[in-house]
């Protein structure tokens, strides 16, 4: 039992991250306070015994995030606050070190990254199904989208995205893989999140695909497939297309969307230094021009927007290379609920959220573990 308390501390503040709704203020709830003690802890642990501390060889994500964070991020979020660029915004510098620091725990305790993932999913759900069933008015966005607790369904969807991919991973049995997977996409169904929607298109699809097309030809077929279907879908499926059309339009900053798009890469492009290191923290879309403090709701646009191509490369090497390990470990299921978790974060901003790290830090732990397992089994 007392094995099973850090693993269940660290869950349960995870999960209540969630519930921006029930924070103490607009940025720190129970979750965020409950992190940042386990960071307290783990890093006192290291210092304790320094046999401990993660080597940048066992763990690159953590420790490399973090060196991303200090090094490029931090000097450049201090260097334009010089110069009141406008948008700026020191409150995301530490959610983006709480994001890091939280992985940096998770490696000091690896050996529980299976049950922490479990007990994660666990009580979420709880939680979420507490709100459905319970909860009061403010968990519903315009009285009809399900946030279950969040403060807008593309928050809810992010969790739920991120817990199915960690169902695919850790939950075996069936019978309860089924039912984890009924109840994650019934309440991304309640939530009406078009990022959500375009998740489960994508995911099935990879998924189909993947199943179908031999292994040696499916990088070049895959994406031609699965644009060919996507323009088949527009001119055929009118009913389908005019349906998504409207999600678009009811999510959040739907009908200025593509203007936020559009304003978050003049950001991006203002000078040769944001092209490379961007702005630093901060949000620097807007409706009317660049740097307003609007985010774009897309993570390549806002992250080249806070830390350029380097930010760029920090965020995408890492999910992206886990799916094509997952792919060459022949586990189809996995790999398409990661490239479905890739294509989530085109509709919304990612990087400030610490259950993506955690989700990102779980499947790469479980790749490395199934290397280990590869040779041994082959032996």
């Amino acid at each position: 039992m007392t094995n099973l308390i850090p693993s269940l501390l660290i869950a349960t503040a995870i999960s209540l991250v969630l519930q921006t709704n029930y924070r103490l203020s607009p940025e720190l709830g129970v979750g965020e306070i409950g992190l940042a003690l386990i960071i307290v802890y783990a890093i006192a642990r290291c210092f304790a015994t320094p046999a401990r501390t993660p080597s940048l060889r066992e763990h690159p994500l953590p420790l490399l995030s973090l060196l991303h964070l200090l090094a490029i991020v931090l000097p450049v979020t201090a260097l334009n606050a010089l110069y009141d660029t406008y948008g700026i915004a020191f409150r995301d510098l530490l959610a983006y070190l709480l994001c890091a620091l939280t992985i940096f725990a998770l490696a000091t305790q690896a050996e529980r990254t299976r049950q922490i993932a479990l007990l994660t999913l666990v009580i979420t759900l709880a939680l979420v199904s507490l709100q459905y069933l319970f909860g009061d008015v403010s968990v519903w966005y315009a009285t009809t989208r399900f946030t279950g607790g969040a403060r807008n369904p593309n928050q809810l969807a992010l969790y739920l995205v991120c817990l199915i991919l960690i169902t695919a991973i850790h939950v075996t049995r069936p019978l309860l893989r089924t039912l984890c997977f009924s109840l994650l996409v019934f309440f991304g169904l309640a939530s009406q999140s078009d990022a959500f929607l375009a998740y489960l298109a994508l995911t099935v699809g990879v998924l189909l695909l993947s199943l179908i097309v031999p292994s040696r030809f499916f990088m070049l077929v895959a994406p031609a497939t699965l644009m060919l279907a996507l323009l088949l879908g527009l001119w055929f499926l009118t009913d389908i297309a005019s349906s998504l059309g409207r999600q678009w339009s009811l999510a959040d900053q739907g009908g200025s969307r593509l203007t936020l798009y559009i304003n978050g890469l003049q950001a991006w492009l203002d000078n040769p230094l944001t092209f490379v290191l961007g702005n630093g923290a901060g949000n620097f879309s807007g409706l009317h021009g660049p740097f307003q403090g609007w985010e774009a709701h897309n993570t390549p646009i806002d992250i080249l927007t806070v830390g350029g191509l380097l930010g760029l490369l920090a965020i995408y090497f890492f999910p992206v290379k886990c799916a094509i390990d997952v792919y060459r470990l022949d586990q189809r299921l996995v790999f398409a609920c990661t490239a479905g978790l890739i294509g989530f974060t085109f509709f919304h901003f990612v990087a400030r959220h610490p259950i993506f790290w955690v989700t990102l830090f779980v499947l790469y732990q479980h790749i490395k573990e199934q290397r280990e397992v590869a040779p041994a089994c082959a032996v």
